[in-house]
């Protein structure tokens, strides 16, 4: 008798814990279905959203990768027109850009800086050559109007610089033992240093050709880029302003200063 009871009173408990988990998955089916009810469907903005559901690992990188880039591209097209409307406001331009309208041609303005007279040219070239002693300055015109000023700065550099008017078109720097000539004696404005050092320091003379450009004092640019490179004299002797080394990456400090002219390694400058 006692092992009876004992078995229908386990047969009461089974059916009740069984009662109890039904209604407990019943109630929480319903709340599934409430919760789907208002979560709605999934919303696909492209096609590329279809990669982030592809259980491949791979593919799911490759939507984010996109994502990324078309953040990327949108910001980068953001800070484009910025650039632009900052562009557009700055009146002191190296080349006058004619514009044209549908009824009348406007006449171009041309720079003053251009339309300088060669004898004047040649007149401050040679002021140029007695102001700096340490500075051996002279000026051809194989080309036409267009003056090629040949300078060589002690034993250092030989540094080519074509002229349009009082306006510096183009800069090339070579060292001493190098020549600016072609094999039949024209003189060659194309070819660069064999040497890195020089080579870096003629993109640093281009970038100073620009920094210096004034179109309202154009005397006034060439003498400060004159000076600027005359600081180059002591390319191998003189160490870096920041770091005090000599040579950073092999090389010497190829960056002049637009104010102090102090020597500076390109990478102590960032």
């Amino acid at each position: 008798m006692p092992t009876r009871r004992f078995n229908m009173l386990g047969l009461r408990l089974s059916r009740f814990a069984e009662a109890g988990t039904r209604s407990k998955a019943s109630a929480l089916a319903s709340d599934l279905e409430k919760t789907g009810a208002s979560i709605g469907s999934v919303q696909l903005f492209s096609n590329i959203d279809n990669l982030s559901l592809d259980p491949v690992d791979k593919n799911t990188v490759m939507h984010s990768q996109l994502l990324q880039s078309y953040k990327w591209t949108n910001k980068m097209h953001e800070l484009a027109s910025q650039a632009v409307s900052i562009l557009n406001q700055n009146t002191l331009k190296r080349t006058q850009v004619p514009r044209f309208s549908s009824s009348k041609k406007q006449k171009v303005n041309t720079l003053a800086a251009c339309t300088i007279s060669p004898a004047l040219v040649d007149q401050l070239v040679a002021q140029l050559d007695q102001t700096y002693t340490d500075l051996s300055i002279s000026i051809q015109r194989p080309l036409g109007n267009c003056g090629v000023m040949q300078i060589e700065l002690g034993r250092t550099l030989r540094a080519l610089v074509v002229l349009r008017g009082l306006m510096i078109e183009w800069v090339k720097v070579k060292g001493f033992d190098e020549t600016f000539k072609t094999e039949d004696g024209q003189i060659d404005i194309w070819s660069a240093s064999r040497y890195q050092v020089f080579q870096k320091v003629t993109d640093n003379a281009e970038a100073a050709s620009l920094r210096f450009f004034h179109p309202l004092m154009p005397q006034l640019a060439i003498k400060s880029f004159i000076m600027w490179l005359q600081a180059y004299k002591n390319l191998f002797s003189a160490p870096c302003s920041k770091c005090g080394k000599y040579l950073q990456n092999n090389m010497p400090p190829t960056w002049r200063d637009y104010r102090s002219l102090e020597p500076i390694h390109d990478v102590c400058q960032m």
